[in-house]
């Protein structure tokens, strides 16, 4: 009993102090969620957007059809987990 008390605290203190980072979202996953994300701004009309993601970098391409469209584009794919940077090419 006394080992597994010292194995919980070394890992609670391990995970404390943040030397354990967890693995970094693949960058289908994070594509995915960008996309489920904009499928669900109504204001948005997500059919005629691309999104590539590479190193959590996520790439916004194609039309919409006014500034407010684009601007919240961004923002729902900003709310993404994983993401580390837009590149909004939005027309």
């Amino acid at each position: 009993m006394r080992d597994f008390a010292v194995a919980f605290v070394a890992v609670v203190v391990t995970l404390a102090c943040g030397t354990v980072s967890a693995d970094p979202r693949e960058d289908s996953t994070i594509r995915l969620e960008a996309r489920s994300q904009l499928a669900l701004q109504p204001a948005v009309a997500h059919e005629h957007l691309d999104v590539s993601v590479q190193d959590g970098g996520v790439h916004l391409s194609g039309s919409v059809g006014t500034l407010f469209q684009k601007w919240r584009a961004s923002d729902a794919v900003a709310h993404v987990k994983g993401v580390t940077q837009i590149v909004d090419e939005l027309e």
